[in-house]
């Protein structure tokens, strides 16, 4: 089920960041290219890491990334089916 995002925040950045980071998570795939759960050591989980780590926040022309590995690696677990967070 695919519903409009919507935050209670009025700033700009914050919203395209946050639709970034949504649009890199909806496109993960369910299962690697083996039809198997994906799994850390999938080259698509891999990638998805990788495009969360360089997903920078732009406050004027200053680039911050505040996903590190760790955070990447929860979000994807968290939007896999069958995760409890």
């Amino acid at each position: 089920m695919n519903l409009r995002l919507k935050t209670k925040s009025d700033s700009m950045v914050f919203n395209f960041w946050v639709t970034k980071v949504d649009n890199i998570l909806s496109q993960i795939p369910l299962v690697s290219i083996d039809h198997m759960p994906l799994e850390y050591s999938d080259p698509e989980y891999q990638e998805a890491m990788k495009k969360l780590q360089q997903c920078a926040i732009r406050f004027e022309d200053i680039p911050m990334y505040p996903i590190n590995e760790e955070m990447a690696r929860r979000l994807i677990v968290a939007s896999l089916p069958g995760s409890l967070t």
